[in-house]
């Protein structure tokens, strides 16, 4: 996600500070992403993957309570976390827009 927030918000500022594609390479250490399409899809698939990997934590923590070796107070927190990630990236779909 910090690269992402680097592309999102820095890579103008990088861009505007060098004169030729060269020295702009040598300097963000290769991050030649086309923009700004690739950098919706790359934060769409990490939101996606970010909402899956909570849902199966949540599952976890249910299947742990059922078993006898989970506790209410983690399942709770780990729903919360699934319901965070999961509103997020359908926000995400929801507004994004892509640039033809």
């Amino acid at each position: 996600m910090k690269s992402l927030n680097w592309l999102e918000n820095n890579f103008w500022i990088v861009l505007k500070q060098h004169k030729t594609i060269n020295d702009l390479l040598a300097n963000t250490e290769g991050f030649g992403i086309p923009y700004p399409n690739s950098v919706k899809i790359t934060k769409g698939t990490l939101l996606r993957l970010r909402a899956l990997l909570m849902q199966s934590r949540f599952d976890n923590e249910q299947l742990k309570l059922k078993a006898g070796t989970g506790n209410a107070k983690a399942v709770a927190s780990a729903q919360a976390q699934f319901t965070t990630a999961r509103n997020e990236y359908c926000l995400f779909i929801l507004n994004s827009q892509f640039v033809d």
